[in-house]
Order: C-alpha cells, then sequence, then structure tokens
C-alpha cells in the first residue's frame, strides 16, 4: 500500500504471504513514511490499514520485523498489540 499526500507518495507499508510455524501468515514487511510525514500519526494509520487487510484476508497470524534500535518504532507496535516473539541476529560482511 502506498500513502499519498496529493500527487506525491509519501509512505509505503508491504504485505506479504508467509508461513511460519506452519501457519499462513501475513508478513509485515517494509513500513516507511519520508521524514518530513513522520510524527503525524501517518505510520499507525498505514499500519492499522495493514493490519485490516490481514484481517480481511483471514489470516490468523501477523509478523513483522524492526531494527532494535528503532524504539519509536518498537513502541508503536507494541501499543498496537504485537508482542514480542523472539529475537535474531544480523550479519553484515563488507568488502
Amino acid at each position: 500500500m502506498i500513502l499519498y499526500h496529493y500527487e506525491r507518495p509519501v509512505g509505503v507499508v508491504k504485505c506479504s504471504d508467509d508461513e511460519y510455524d506452519d501457519l499462513q501468515t501475513m508478513n509485515i514487511g517494509s513500513l516507511a513514511l519520508i521524514p518530513e510525514y513522520q510524527g503525524k500519526g501517518l505510520g499507525r494509520m498505514l499500519l492499522r490499514k495493514a493490519l485490516q487487510f490481514g484481517f480481511d484476508q483471514s489470516y490468523k497470524q501477523i509478523y513483522l520485523s524492526v531494527n532494535g534500535e528503532n524504539e519509536q518504532a518498537k513502541s508503536l507496535y507494541l501499543q498496537e498489540g504485537f508482542k514480542e516473539a523472539e529475537g535474531f541476529v544480523c550479519y553484515s560482511c563488507h568488502f
């Protein structure tokens, strides 16, 4: 889903079909707003639209990942009913 302000795209949330613990799952991928539109409740609106989409599509569970240092996003997800499911470590390789 893309959020527009008039003709300008200002935010996005990506929802994809997945499987987790042998159950059909919706995975919320990227959820982002351009900086000048942040802090206005639009991220919450996009998240709620994604959750409604998942409900309408009869998903029984929805997962997402967030950078462990992104306290603002983590707070939003907890406020909207998400619970921390598991932690994982990211790796990178630089050449």
